[in-house]
């Protein structure tokens, strides 16, 4: 997972000039991938929790409401604190898999309740059949270190050549 966290990060840009990314933000299931990325450019990793937290005095949670789909079979809230990410914030959303766009878009409303702005996201395989892709805004970078067009008769069909 390190060596796609460091291709992810050049991917955006080893100096992240362009896109001038404050902070990334993830699920707890695209932590991993995140953190490698967070480290190989030099940023704070935020990963949003399922366990409302503790808000110190001052503080304010935003939360979100993941509709059940997908992976997961139940509704699930997920959290961030405005002391780790708010306004002026420029940041990237990770994620292990891109699917149906489920947890996508509850990260980014996340971001937006934040008042931070999304100016990329990076996953590592994109299950392009599934069109998560059109929750995605389109004026950010997206990157997918796998694109996935379909899968027939246990085949799987990949979009494009593989990023690695």
């Amino acid at each position: 997972m390190n060596f796609c966290g460091q291709h992810l990060a050049h991917r955006f840009g080893q100096n992240h000039a362009g896109l001038q990314a404050t902070k990334i933000i993830a699920p707890r299931s695209g932590a991993l991938l995140a953190g490698n990325c967070a480290l190989a450019m030099q940023l704070p990793l935020v990963v949003a929790v399922t366990q409302r937290p503790t808000p110190s005095e001052g503080t304010v949670v935003h939360s979100v409401t993941r509709p059940a789909g997908g992976q997961y079979e139940e509704a699930m809230t997920l959290h961030l604190l405005s002391e780790f990410v708010g306004p002026g914030d420029r940041v990237l959303l990770m994620d292990d898999v891109l699917a149906t766009g489920k947890m996508v878009g509850a990260l980014i409303e996340l971001i937006r309740k934040s008042g931070a702005t999304l100016v990329g996201c990076g996953f590592l395989i994109d299950k392009a059949y599934e069109k998560g892709r059109d929750v995605l805004p389109k004026d950010a970078m997206i990157h997918s270190l796998v694109s996935i067009a379909s899968v027939k008769d246990s085949v799987i069909h990949f979009e494009g050549a593989l990023a690695l």
